[in-house]
């Protein structure tokens, strides 16, 4: 089992929001966790000092015009 860490980047400024730390068997399955929680924020998933995936923010759509 591996320790990695998912931080969540401050849309504005680019800093660490805040992140979650958590557990499992290796890479795969972590980047497997932390795909769920993609969204409006940039994602960075390291282990130690080694990153092991980025995920730019995806675009939330806009509401039609009326």
């Amino acid at each position: 089992m591996a320790y990695y860490r998912l931080y969540f980047m401050d849309a504005f400024h680019g800093r660490i929001d805040r992140f979650m730390q958590f557990e499992v068997e290796n890479d795969e399955a972590a980047i497997d966790f932390a795909q769920e929680w993609q969204g409006p924020l940039t994602l960075e998933l390291c282990n130690g000092v080694r990153s092991v995936k980025h995920w730019d923010p995806l675009a939330i759509p806009h509401p039609p015009s009326i």
